[in-house]
């Protein structure tokens, strides 16, 4: 099944749109922060709780500050994860070393992505479940065998998400 990418600046215009999305067949939505108004905490986290009290379906936050200009701290994304409706995090600040941290008290159960296909590798070893991958939709199965040779590594499943579609490889 389908996500439902969003990029707007408002969480109400992006609630309005989902429910459209949904309608067509999306079963998660892949949310950014408000960007380029280099939002306050607060900010974000009004924007992230007013659309997951609107909607009855998964989000993955989706933390780019390169291109929105916001960084969903630690302790933002903790706050947020605490919400039913928020399962996981798309990572694609480069900073691998926030997975470990993230894991420990969020445990399994709240999935974290890599967002930076160069970074992948090391994300999954540092105990990322995959990558949301950028240029695996293009060359989704170069893109596969790159993360089963961690898989390998690892001895672990490892989930690849691109082109709307989920792979699992042993």
């Amino acid at each position: 099944s389908a996500h439902a990418p969003t990029a707007t600046q408002g969480g109400a215009r992006e609630a309005a749109a989902l429910p459209a999305s949904v309608a067509m067949g999306a079963s998660a939505a892949m949310v950014l922060p408000p960007y380029f108004e280099g939002p306050f905490e607060r900010g974000v986290m009004f924007h992230y709780e007013k659309l997951a009290q609107a909607i009855d379906l998964p989000i993955v936050l989706y933390n780019v500050p390169g291109r929105t200009g916001c960084d969903l701290s630690l302790e933002t994304t903790v706050e947020l994860a605490r919400h039913p409706n928020v399962v996981g995090l798309k990572d694609a600040t480069g900073a691998n070393d926030r997975v470990g941290p993230l894991r420990t008290i969020l445990g399994d159960g709240f999935r974290q992505y890599s967002g930076e296909d160069a970074m992948a590798r090391e994300y999954v070893l540092k105990g990322g479940d995959g990558c949301i991958s950028n240029t695996g939709t293009l060359g989704l199965v170069v893109f596969i065998m790159f993360l089963f040779s961690v898989a390998v590594q690892m001895a672990e499943p490892v989930q690849v998400v691109g082109a709307g579609e989920r792979q699992y490889r042993q």
